[in-house]
């Protein structure tokens, strides 16, 4: 969930669109990534791609799951007047993005050299991946 919460920053601090959203105050709103949607779309994908890994016979069930729980939480949110529909497409994306190749480098690892590794940086203000080298005596 770490590299979802990082990917989320990114995203709301490269694209700084606003949205024109008349609420009780008539407030102009920043663009906000649906994170309902992003946990939905991240949890679900996430339990397909490791179970179809394990059992590739029911990959065609399991993320036809995946995809109708995101699409469930997708429509509440737009019917409920939540989210505009970029935001909601934006965090299914992410969710399913992060759900799916999270487990996939885990696997397969892109760098072989085990002393490299790339994880999820926060420190509460700031958000990012840092870039770790375990140094050999």
């Amino acid at each position: 969930m770490a590299d979802l919460t990082s990917l989320t920053a990114i995203v709301r601090t490269l694209i700084l669109q606003k949205h024109r959203w008349k609420n009780a105050s008539d407030k102009c709103k920043e663009l906000r990534v649906c994170g309902h949607v992003e946990i939905v779309a991240v949890s679900t994908f996430f339990i397909a791609k490791v179970y179809g890994d394990y059992y590739p016979d029911t990959r065609w069930y399991l993320f036809s799951a995946a995809t109708l729980a995101t699409a469930g939480m997708s429509y509440v949110r737009l019917v409920g007047g939540m989210h505009f529909p970029s935001d909601i497409l934006i965090g299914a994306a992410i969710g399913a993005g992060a759900g799916i190749l999270v487990p996939h480098f885990h696997k397969h690892r892109l760098i072989k050299n085990h002393d490299l590794g790339i994880i999820p940086y926060s420190n509460g203000d700031t958000y990012g991946l840092a870039l770790t080298y375990k140094l050999k005596k």
